[in-house]
């Protein structure tokens, strides 16, 4: 089964940055988002503790509007062979998980507009 078929939540694209001092003193880049989990890119290469939780704190893009908050995380995958290395987190319950469902429904209203958009580009 790939990866992909494992999951049961949607993911978001967004450009935004992360903030987690103890993986990486340099701001990251969310790569995409969901409910249960998020991928994130780091400038430089990571050493990931694949037995310890991690605060990131997540500056939404200009596009939703939000302030930054903060999520709890755990590793559950890295790829390192590319250039900036990838990491994979799923989410744990924290205190940020409201800022994170307003996040995704902002999002997920910004790809409905863009898809509108797109149709209607498509149409004329």
């Amino acid at each position: 089964m790939s990866e992909l078929e494992h999951r049961t939540n949607v993911r978001y694209e967004d450009f935004a940055r992360i903030t987690c001092p103890d993986i990486c003193f340099l701001q990251g880049v969310l790569l995409d988002v969901s409910e249960s989990g998020c991928k994130i890119r780091f400038p430089v290469t990571v050493d990931i503790d694949y037995d310890k939780d991690y605060e990131l704190t997540i500056q939404p893009s200009c596009k939703a509007g939000l302030s930054p908050f903060t999520i709890v995380v755990h590793p559950v995958w890295e790829d390192d062979s590319k250039e900036t290395p990838e990491v994979g987190f799923v989410i744990l319950h924290s205190p940020g998980i409201p800022s994170l469902l307003k996040y995704l429904e902002i999002l997920h209203n910004l790809s409905l507009d863009s898809e509108g958009l797109l149709l209607q580009e498509l149409c004329l």
